[in-house]
């Protein structure tokens, strides 16, 4: 549970990070959705591992919220902050699917695992 913790604190970092990178210093688009591949993988991420690193069945609604939450700041941030990104509804789209992949990944994927 600690390392899981850890993790999610960390993968948590990452996807600020990400999220705030200047515009000048991200690479070229590879192919046009790249970007919300990207998203979708970042909030994906933040779900699995908050979803393991927290107990308890209300988990789900908390990791959900804080995702939400969490796309909302940095769409935001990227609206606001002079540093040449740009905030999308699309990303926003991909962050909350990203969530929900998330969550099916622990759902069926890890649990039945753990209980075998």
């Amino acid at each position: 549970m600690r390392l899981f913790r850890l993790l999610a604190v960390g993968w948590t970092l990452g996807v600020l990070v990400a999220c705030f990178i200047p515009g000048k210093l991200v690479e070229p688009i590879v192919f046009e959705w790249i970007d919300k591949i990207a998203h979708f993988v970042l909030f994906a991420g933040f779900a699995g591992f908050w979803l393991s690193a927290l107990p308890g069945n209300r988990r789900f609604a908390l990791v959900l919220g804080a995702g939400l939450l969490l796309a909302l700041l940095t769409e935001a941030g990227q609206y606001l902050l002079p540093i040449g990104r740009s905030a999308e509804w699309f990303d926003l789209a991909a962050d909350g699917l990203g969530l929900l992949a998330g969550y099916a990944f622990d759902r069926w994927l890890i649990i039945p695992t753990t209980r075998s």
